[in-house]
């Protein structure tokens, strides 16, 4: 952040879009093809549900190896 207040952009402001678009689909292949829960045809609550587990799974995952790269 700047004097301003304003956010200069950064290389890294694609980050969280994309980690949220990778864990919704790792949420819906965790639940919905690996264990079968859910349906493929339409929008529901399950799968926002597994959406949002998908992006936790996800972000622990970045954490980790974020974490482990800024160490060495």
């Amino acid at each position: 952040m700047n004097v301003n207040g304003r956010r200069e952009r950064s290389d890294e402001d694609g980050e969280p879009i994309a980690i949220g678009l990778v864990g919704a689909l790792v949420g819906y292949f965790i639940f919905t093809r690996g264990l079968g829960i859910g349906d493929d045809d339409a929008f529901d609550l399950g799968g926002l549900l597994s959406a949002v587990i998908g992006v936790v799974v996800v972000l622990v995952a970045y954490q980790a190896i974020a974490g482990r790269r800024s160490r060495a």
